[in-house]
């Protein structure tokens, strides 16, 4: 029998047994992300700042929680820490599914509106990078992944 293209992308989603730190898991994307990550056999640290959605996606997908601001550096650091700890050399990556939209006249913004912003869209993202790529590099590698959309909600 031959190999089709299809089988080798069907091996190639083979997750078993590797290890994926996913941010933002509590809920929409994220949690529609641990539930696709597990199906594929892929351990997980499930990430969140809501201890009750948290805990229910990693119960949901066997994985485990860690609650974290992540637009905190100590919460980053933290996180890929307890990553290493659960899943050693077989942390593969990680899927960053943090964002919130304050939509709304610019001239309405306050300066803490802006704050917030920059944190929930672009802070956690630069300290992912940052912290997660180099525990990734430091493996031979890894993927890091971020997804942002309004449908998240």
């Amino acid at each position: 029998m031959s190999v089709s293209p299809a089988d080798d992308i069907l091996r190639s989603l083979d997750m078993n047994g590797r290890g994926y730190v996913v941010i933002g898991a509590g809920q929409g994307i994220g949690a529609a992300t641990c539930r696709a990550l597990a199906g594929l056999g892929a351990r997980l640290l499930c990430v969140d700042n809501d201890r009750e959605r948290g805990e229910a996606i990693a119960r949901e997908t066997g994985g485990s929680w860690s609650g974290a601001d992540v637009t905190k550096r100590a919460d980053v650091i933290r996180v890929f820490e307890q990553a290493h700890d659960l899943f050693g050399q077989d942390l593969c990556g990680a899927a960053d599914i943090v964002g919130m939209a304050k939509i709304g006249p610019l001239g309405a913004l306050t300066d803490e509106d802006w704050d917030q912003q920059f944190d929930v869209v672009l802070r956690h993202v630069f300290l992912t990078i940052q912290i997660g790529g180099e525990r990734l590099a430091a493996r031979g590698g890894g993927s890091l992944a971020f997804v942002g959309s309004i449908a998240g909600t």
